[in-house]
């Protein structure tokens, strides 16, 4: 029963009385606005975040007046004894809250993380880049005692994260912006779990060009590559490895040629220090001879880089070959 009509004013509201009420100078007067059934369910409540065991107790209530509930502190008296007191922000109309009053001396609880294996869920190859889509999960699990005489229903507040998403068993009973709520039924002098299993999805990219053997045998072990991906990947890194290889021996082949080079350097020098020496005649022949010995070489390990450079990109068309024939 209302003794005063709420009209909201934006944000605001405000309490109009149906009946007018003197109050004489110097008098003073409580007058009754609102006087209704409201529906409540009395629980108990634990947040995840909380840094006592112990859950606190609450109701969770729903503004059935069909107006606004000012805030302020409400009492709560139950069978003629005080049980207890707490504060609360204003309740729209059709509002659902949780209300604590009090501590649950009889209901504690104990909270503990498990990191579950990542689960990869597709492997695939576009434009030469692997995509691997996998799911990572987790697991917090709950344990609450209840060492009270009486049945309790306990409401847990498990922490809502952006990308996890809930998909054990159990769900939520209401999610808000930060809290996914379960409902949780305890027997008395009895223990009850809950887990709450989560999963992200995730996305991880890799260049085809730039993988290395571990990483492809990774995948492989578990189990992530269809054989045909398998035999493909590991084509491809033979493939590199014999550009690898080519790329190596050509570079060696210029290395010595750029060592000769510099004896030869060294040998002319020598040879134009000997001029009027008695040993010029017998030294410059000696010193021809491995002129001529060291540009055969040359000759020949220029051919053979020559050689290597026309293999190392044959091996480079067909490596970009096979990373393209990938899908």
């Amino acid at each position: 029963m209302s003794d005063a009509d709420a009209e909201a004013l934006g944000d605001l509201f405000e309490y109009k009385m149906k009946e007018p009420i003197t109050i004489r100078r110097g008098q003073s007067a409580l007058v009754p606005i609102l006087s209704s059934e409201i529906t409540a369910e009395k629980v108990s409540l634990w947040n995840a975040d909380s840094d006592s065991r112990r859950a606190v107790r609450a109701f969770w209530l729903t503004n059935t007046t069909g107006m606004t509930l000012d805030g302020g502190s409400f009492s709560v008296v139950e069978g003629q004894a005080f049980a207890g007191e707490g504060l609360m922000d204003p309740i729209k109309a059709g509002e659902k809250r949780l209300l604590s009053y009090a501590v649950d001396l009889g209901l504690t609880l104990d909270a503990s993380n498990e990191d579950q294996p990542i689960r990869m869920t597709t492997v695939k190859v576009i434009n030469g880049t692997l995509v691997l889509q996998s799911e990572e999960r987790r697991r917090r699990t709950y344990v609450a005692r209840n060492q009270d005489a009486e049945r309790k229903v306990l409401i847990i507040e498990h922490r809502k994260e952006d990308q996890w998403t809930v998909v054990s068993d159990t769900k939520p009973v209401e999610s808000t912006a930060d809290w996914h709520r379960f409902r949780v039924s305890i027997e008395p002098n009895a223990t009850a779990t809950l887990v709450v299993d989560e999963m992200q999805p995730t996305e991880t990219t890799f260049r085809v060009a730039d993988m290395i053997d571990q990483q492809v045998e990774f995948l492989v072990a578990q189990k992530a590559l269809s054989p045909q991906l398998a035999a493909s990947l590991r084509d491809v890194q033979a493939r590199k490895a014999d550009v690898t290889r080519l790329n190596a021996e050509s570079a060696k082949r210029r290395s010595e040629i750029d060592q000769i080079e510099r004896d030869q350097t060294r040998l002319r020098e020598n040879m134009k220090s000997l001029k009027g020496s008695a040993e010029e005649r017998q030294l410059l022949q000696r010193y021809v001879r491995q002129l001529n010995d060291q540009e055969n070489r040359i000759e020949t390990l220029r051919s053979e880089a020559q050689a290597l450079a026309g293999q190392v990109e044959k091996a480079k068309a067909e490596l970009v070959r096979a990373i393209e024939s990938i899908r």
